[in-house]
């Protein structure tokens, strides 16, 4: 899971540019771009000179199985996984979305799901505390095994972020 200081460590607010050029000069597809930092409100959020706070983005093909909370224009707010990057204009990347408790899919643009991303990670003082599922065991595991952390066994866990680790069962 990522800190809150890693979450920090990623805004910036200088004067990037924000808009990828529509030219030869464009990003691949493949490169994280900036994004600007909105509130719950959809406003952008702004640093002490009154400028636009950028949050680094991840790799648009990166995203694939990332899930997130996102609130429903009739207030509920529902985990959407995008399950697919839309290809189609260089300058607008969009990916498709599904609900974990629908069958209902949807259509979001990069910038939005950078900024749920950007929530969610900075929620509970930085720590993604919430996971998909149980993958698997380790053990049982003795003080001198390399992979020892501290307790007999140690659990896969598919965190909701996509990432994979080994915990520790006496800290789950």
């Amino acid at each position: 899971p990522r800190t809150k200081a890693n979450a920090q460590n990623s805004l910036h607010t200088d004067n990037e540019k924000l808009d990828q050029p529509a030219d030869a000069t464009a990003p691949p597809p493949d490169t994280p771009l900036n994004v600007v930092l909105m509130d719950d409100e959809g406003q952008p959020q702004l640093d002490k000179n009154g400028k636009p706070i950028t949050i680094r983005g991840q790799k648009p093909e990166d995203l694939k199985g990332i899930t997130f909370l996102k609130t429903q224009p009739d207030g509920t707010t529902l985990r959407a996984r995008i399950v697919d990057l839309i290809k189609g204009n260089k300058d607008l990347i969009k990916f498709k979305l599904k609900y974990d408790t629908t069958d209902v899919e949807d259509i979001i643009a990069y910038n939005d799901v950078m900024n749920y991303i950007h929530r969610d990670t900075t929620k509970e003082n930085g720590e993604l505390w919430k996971f998909r599922r149980i993958l698997g065991h380790q053990g049982p595991l003795t003080r001198d095994h390399v992979d020892y952390k501290g307790s007999k066994y140690n659990v896969s866990i598919e965190w909701e972020n996509g990432e994979i680790t080994y915990k520790p069962l006496k800290n789950i």
